[in-house]
């Protein structure tokens, strides 16, 4: 299943995380393009409980 996740914050990025965990391609959407772009650059890395 294709998800799209309006905002790519802390939130977004751990809701995407999880979803794409249980096998869904995800899409991160967000106004900023510096969070894109830092993502683009060098990816997720998730700390803590997952």
């Amino acid at each position: 299943m294709f998800v799209y996740i309006a905002g790519a914050g802390a939130m977004g990025c751990r809701f995407g995380y999880q979803l794409h965990k249980a096998g869904n391609e995800v899409v991160l959407l967000d106004m900023w393009k510096d969070h894109i772009q830092a993502i683009k650059n060098d990816g997720l890395k998730i700390v803590g409980d997952t």
